[in-house]
C-alpha cells in the first residue's frame, strides 16, 4: 500500500481504538513529518471512508468549534464498522476441504481453512481497500478475538448461533479457577450481541437498566459457557460483568468523562447508539416488589451515604480554607485530585462498611432472592462504586507476599521480614479503592501462612 493509504488506515485504527480523538489531531499525529498536502489528502480520504462506512451524512452543528466529523459521527463509524465485521463473519461460509494433494501430504484441516477464509473476508470486504496491519489488528482486538484472530472460530460459532448454546471456549482453567481473559472475551461478545435497548433517555436524563442488563448477561454467560453456578465464583463473574458493561459504555461515551453535556446531544447519541448497534427490543423488567423491611434498610443506607457525603464536603471546605501553599505542578495537581477522589470514595465505603459489611451487600446482589427492591439498589450501588475504583483483593487464593506489600494485609500470626517472601493463603478477601497502581484499603484482607510450608 502507498504511504497515504498507510497513513489513512493508521488514522482510522486510532479513531476505532478511541473515538473521542478528533480526526484532525489523529492525522497530525500519524503524519508527523509529512507536508501539509499529504496531511490534507490523508484527512480527506479518512473522512470519506468514515462517511461511507456509517452510510449517513456527517451531522452539521451551528457554531461548532470541532471540525467534522463530530464525536457522534466518529462513534457511528466505530459501531457500524464493528457491526459490519460481525455481519461479514456470519455470512462467511465454511469452505469445502480439498482432496489430499498427494499420498503423503494431508489436506488442510477444515478449521484452518475457515480461519483463513474469515481473515480474508474481513480484510477485503469491509472497506473499499484491503485492511492493513494496524487497522486489521485493532478491529480484531475490539471484536475480542485476539490481535491475530486466534478466537475467530469461536466467535464465528457464537455469531452463527440463533440461541445461546455451549461454546468450545474454556472459561475455566485446569485447576478449576476462572479464566478472567476468556470470561471477559465471552462477556464482551454477549454485550455486543444483545438487542435490548438497555440505555434510554427519559425526562432529560440518561437511564441505564443496570440490574436488568447484568442479570440478562449473567444468564446468557452460563448458557454460552456451560459452567454451573455452584461450580464457579459467581461473585467474581458479577464483578467482571460490571467491568465489561462499564468498559463498553465508556467506549461508547455513555459513561465516564466523555458523556455529552448537552441533553440534546446525549439524546441524539443514544438514538444513534441504538441504530448502529441494532438495539430494538425494549427492556421489560418487572417493577420492584414493595417490602417495608427492605425499604427501611434502603432508607438507612441512603442516610449513611448522605451523612458520609456531608462529612466529605465539610472536610473539603476546611481544606480549602487552609493557608495557601506554593503552586503545585500539573502532575502534582492530577495526582492530588486522584488521591482526593479515591480518599473520598474510600471514606464513603468505610461508612457503609461500618454498618453494612460489603460482603453482605455483595452476597445480596448475587442472590436469587425475589425481593428485588434491595437487590436493585445494591446492584446500582456496586456498579457506581466499581466505576470509582472499588475492588476486592487479592484475586488469587494463594500467592507470595513481599515485605513491601504486607501493609495491605492483616497477617494472622506471622510477619514478613524486609527482603523476604512468604507463601500465604487467603482467609478473607479485603476491599479497597484502586487509585492508579495503588490500593487504598477499606478493610484489609486476612491471610495466613500456606499450610504446605
Amino acid at each position: 500500500m502507498s504511504s497515504v493509504t498507510d497513513h489513512v488506515q493508521a488514522a482510522l485504527a486510532a479513531i476505532l481504538t478511541n473515538p473521542t480523538k478528533r480526526l484532525r489531531e489523529v492525522v497530525h499525529s500519524v503524519c508527523a513529518g509529512e507536508d501539509d498536502r499529504t496531511q490534507s489528502e490523508v484527512f480527506s480520504q479518512a473522512r470519506e471512508i468514515m462517511r461511507d462506512v456509517a452510510s449517513t451524512p456527517f451531522r452539521q452543528v451551528e457554531n461548532a468549534n470541532e471540525p467534522l466529523p463530530l464525536l457522534i459521527d466518529r462513534l457511528s463509524f466505530a459501531w457500524t464498522l464493528l457491526k459490519k465485521a460481525d455481519s461479514q463473519i456470519r455470512q462467511t461460509t465454511r469452505p469445502k476441504p480439498p482432496q489430499p494433494a498427494g499420498r503423503f501430504k494431508a489436506a488442510p484441516k477444515a478449521g484452518e481453512l475457515l480461519h483463513k477464509q474469515l481473515i480474508e473476508d474481513l480484510s477485503t470486504n469491509l472497506l473499499g481497500q484491503p485492511l492493513g496491519a494496524p487497522l486489521q489488528t485493532t478491529l480484531l482486538e475490539l471484536l475480542g478475538v485476539d490481535e491475530k484472530g486466534h478466537f475467530l472460530l469461536h466467535y464465528y460459532d457464537f455469531l452463527k448461533a440463533r440461541e445461546p448454546k455451549k461454546l468450545d471456549l474454556n472459561v475455566m482453567q485446569s485447576d478449576g479457577s476462572l479464566s478472567d481473559r476468556n470470561t471477559r472475551r465471552l462477556l464482551r461478545w454477549i454485550i455486543r450481541k444483545l438487542d435490548m435497548k438497555y440505555v434510554d433517555f427519559v425526562d432529560g436524563a440518561m437511564v441505564t437498566h443496570v440490574p436488568f442488563l447484568m442479570e440478562a448477561i449473567c444468564r446468557q454467560f452460563y448458557e454460552w459457557s456451560g459452567v454451573r453456578k455452584e461450580a464457579c465464583d459467581s461473585g467474581r463473574i458479577k464483578d467482571l460483568v460490571a467491568e465489561e458493561i462499564t468498559a463498553w459504555l465508556s467506549y461508547s461515551c455513555l459513561d465516564g468523562d466523555a458523556i455529552p453535556e448537552s441533553p440534546a446531544d446525549l439524546s441524539a447519541l443514544i438514538k444513534v447508539f441504538h441504530k448502529d448497534n441494532k438495539l430494538s427490543d425494549r427492556v421489560h423488567s418487572a417493577p420492584p416488589q414493595a417490602d417495608p423491611i427492605k425499604d427501611r434498610r434502603i432508607a438507612d443506607l441512603e442516610g449513611e451515604l448522605t451523612k458520609a457525603h456531608t462529612e466529605i464536603r465539610t472536610l473539603e471546605s476546611k481544606l480549602s480554607a487552609a493557608q495557601p501553599t506554593p503552586a503545585p505542578t500539573l502532575r502534582e495537581l492530577s495526582a492530588s485530585r486522584d488521591d482526593t477522589n479515591a480518599q473520598a470514595v474510600r471514606d464513603v465505603c468505610k461508612a457503609i462498611e461500618s454498618k453494612y459489611p460489603l460482603d453482605k451487600l455483595s452476597d445480596a446482589q448475587h442472590s436469587d432472592d425475589p425481593m428485588l427492591s434491595l437487590k436493585s439498589v445494591v446492584s446500582h450501588l456496586f456498579f457506581v462504586l466499581r466505576r470509582q475504583g472499588l475492588t476486592s483483593y487479592p484475586t488469587e487464593d494463594a500467592f507470595e507476599l513481599s515485605y513491601e506489600k504486607a501493609g495491605l494485609f492483616e497477617c494472622l500470626g506471622f510477619e514478613v521480614p524486609p527482603g523476604e517472601l512468604r507463601e500465604v493463603e487467603v482467609v478473607q478477601r479485603g476491599w479497597a479503592i484502586k487509585a492508579g497502581d495503588r490500593l487504598l484499603p477499606i478493610r484489609r484482607a486476612q491471610i495466613r501462612i500456606a499450610k504446605d510450608q
